[in-house]
């Protein structure tokens, strides 16, 4: 377990950032299409030509989309939908909750045709996707205040490609959701 300063959340949003910028920046060559050119923690208020990545601890589109059931949580939201009973000295003995965020995919590649552009928009979210899933710097961690994030994972990826001749220009989203425990004390 990596013990942290900053608050869990805030330390995800960073260690996602600094992840995703050595494997889809650092770690590609000059050459490859799909090699993102900014990835940034939070909104990206810059030019954005290129591939942009932001990294979101809270969804920008945020929840009332309908877009977050218990399916995709993966976990039940009350009592009535678990399938198990928690013996009575568990209860209450700690809270948990949960962030849902996103990475943002946004770019305006000029030169490049909305038929090619696809093979690009596979291959950024499928890195975002394994670096999400499968780094190991991104969790577990505990922060001083007592919280614990204990799970991480992608759950959906969604967006809109436009553009035009030679003109490609995408917005997508990498869901994930993160697991956070705090023992209650009192």
């Amino acid at each position: 377990m990596v013990r942290v300063d900053r608050p869990v959340k805030a330390e995800l949003v960073y260690r996602l950032r600094d992840a995703l910028e050595d494997a889809l920046k650092t770690q590609i060559p000059t050459d490859d299409p799909a090699r993102v050119s900014t990835v940034v923690a939070g909104k990206y208020t810059q030019d954005r030509t290129g591939i942009v990545l932001s990294v979101h601890a809270d969804h920008p589109l945020g929840e009332e989309r309908g877009r977050y059931d218990h399916t995709v949580e993966g976990t039940p939201r009350d009592r009535t939908e678990r399938p198990w009973f928690l013996p009575p000295e568990s209860i209450g003995g700690s809270q948990w909750r949960q962030i849902y965020g996103a990475v943002e995919i946004r770019w305006v590649l000029e030169g490049t045709s909305t038929s090619v552009a696809i093979g690009i928009v596979e291959t950024v979210t499928r890195r975002v996707r394994t670096v999400i899933k499968d780094n190991t710097t991104l969790c577990p961690l505990q922060d001083s205040y007592g919280d614990t994030l204990f799970g991480l994972a992608y759950y959906a990826d969604y967006g809109y490609p436009s553009g035009g001749d030679n003109v490609s220009v995408d917005a997508h989203w990498v869901d994930f959701t993160a697991r956070i425990a705090s023992q209650r004390t009192r």
